[in-house]
C-alpha cells in the first residue's frame, strides 16, 4: 500500500516456476497497479516461457563449440540457474543446476558447476528479483570445448612452425650448395695452384678476380691489376680499416690458416666469442660466409696486398 514514484522502479521478476499441470517452466515479470492517488492497489504481469526463450536463443556455434545464452540472477557471487532462463543447450553440457560459482578473470570468467565448468562473460542488467538480486545476461561455453580447441590451435601452430623451420633448413642447404660451395671450390683451386679453367664462384666481383689470377698464371710478367679489380680490392681494404684490434687479430689467425676452434684456443676466448667476432667481421667487410672471407684473403695474398687487411 506504499505510494510509488515510478512503476518501473517497482517491477520485479519472479523465480523460475513450473506451470501447474504442464511441462512448461516460466518466469514472471510482476508490475504493480497504481491507483489515481498513486497508491498500489494490485499486481499484474507477463510470463516469459522457457520454451520461447530456448527457441529465441539457440546454441551459437563458435571455434570453441556451442555457446549458450542465460538470463539468471546473481547472488553472493553465484549464478542461480534454477531461477533463470536458459537458451538452447545442445552440446554445452549445461543443465538447470542450482548454481554456478563465478570466478572472475582478466579476459573472461570461469563458472564452476557441480559437474562441469564453463567459460564466458556476463553483463548485469537493470532487472531485479523479488529478493533484490540483480539479473545478468550471460554467454557460456564448456571449458573442455575451449581447451580442446586451444590444443588443436597450438598443435596446428606447432606443425606450421615445424614445417617452416624444415623449409628454412632445406633452403639454407640449397643456398649453401648454390653459393658457398662454388666459393670454397674456387679457393681450393687457387690454393692448390691448379688450372682454374671455367670454375666460377657465383659472385661477379670474385669471378673477375679469378679471371685476373688465371690471366696472371698464363702471363707471369703481367703485374698490373685491371682498374675494376684494383677498385674492388681498394674498397675491400677500406672496409677492413673499420675492424677493431681484436677483430684484426682474429683475421690474422684466419690468414694463417687456423680454424675456429684453433682461433679460440690461441686467443684464449670461447668459440661463442669467436663466432660473435666473426659476425662483426662479416658485417664490416660485407661478406656472407667464412668461405667468401677466405677467398678474399687468398686473393689479397696472391696480389701481395695482404698486409692491408692485417695491419692497422
Amino acid at each position: 500500500q506504499q505510494p510509488a514514484v515510478r512503476l518501473a522502479d517497482c517491477c520485479v521478476w519472479a523465480g523460475r516456476i513450473r506451470l501447474p499441470n504442464t511441462w512448461e517452466d516460466v518466469t514472471q515479470l510482476i508490475v504493480p497497479i497504481q491507483a489515481n492517488d498513486g497508491s498500489v492497489c494490485g499486481l499484474c504481469g507477463i510470463e516469459l516461457s522457457d520454451l520461447y526463450f530456448r527457441l529465441s536463443y539457440p546454441p551459437n556455434q563458435s571455434d570453441f563449440g556451442s555457446m549458450v545464452t542465460v538470463l539468471a540472477p546473481v547472488r553472493d557471487g553465484e549464478l542461480i540457474l534454477s531461477q533463470g532462463m536458459t537458451g538452447g543447450t545442445e552440446g554445452t553440457y549445461l543443465y538447470n543446476e542450482d548454481f554456478l560459482i563465478i570466478k572472475e578473470g582478466e579476459f573472461f570468467n570461469t563458472y564452476v558447476g557441480k559437474e562441469h565448468t564453463f567459460l564466458g562473460v556476463h553483463t548485469m542488467t537493470e532487472m531485479r528479483m523479488a529478493d533484490g538480486s540483480q539479473m545478468a545476461a550471460v554467454t557460456l561455453a564448456p571449458q573442455e570445448n575451449y581447451m580442446r580447441a586451444r590444443n588443436i590451435h597450438r598443435i596446428s601452430w606447432g606443425i606450421g612452425a615445424t614445417a617452416f623451420f624444415a623449409a628454412m633448413l632445406v633452403l639454407s642447404v640449397w643456398l649453401s650448395r648454390r653459393f658457398v660451395e662454388p666459393i670454397a671450390k674456387s679457393l681450393e683451386v687457387i690454393q692448390a695452384e691448379e688450372p682454374l679453367e671455367q670454375d666460377r664462384s657465383g659472385i661477379a666481383e670474385i669471378d673477375a678476380l679469378l679471371a685476373f689470377v688465371r690471366s696472371k698464371a698464363q702471363n707471369p710478367e703481367e703485374n698490373s691489376l685491371p682498374p675494376d679489380i684494383k677498385d674492388l680490392l681498394d674498397t675491400f681494404s677500406a672496409r677492413a680499416r673499420h675492424l677493431t684490434s681484436t677483430e684484426r687479430s682474429i683475421l690474422k689467425y684466419y690468414a694463417a690458416g687456423k680454424e675456429v676452434s684453433e682461433v679460440a684456443e690461441l686467443a684464449c676466448i670461447s668459440i661463442h666469442t669467436v663466432r660473435r667476432h666473426n659476425a662483426n667481421i662479416y658485417q664490416k667487410l660485407e661478406v656472407g660466409s667464412r668461405e667468401e672471407l677466405m677467398l678474399y684473403i687468398e686473393l689479397f695474398t696472391r696480389c701481395g696486398r695482404i698486409n692491408e687487411l692485417l695491419e692497422p
